[in-house]
């Protein structure tokens, strides 16, 4: 999915004639990419450490 998004956002970032907001854009678009992964990764280890506490004898 990332990779038809990221296809996407090249396409029409193509169309534009500044070359500097090119690649202003394609860079924070890529670390928002990477920030959005991190709090995704954030949130599944919380929920991980709230399901150890709920009910730590099934990890075991």
């Amino acid at each position: 999915m990332l990779f038809i998004t990221l296809s996407v956002f090249v396409f029409f970032i193509e169309k534009m004639d500044n070359v500097v907001l090119q690649a202003v854009i394609f860079i924070l678009a890529l670390f928002v990419g990477i920030a959005w992964v991190e709090f995704e990764h954030n949130i599944t280890i919380y929920k991980i450490l709230i399901l150890y506490c709920l009910c730590p004898d099934k990890w075991i």
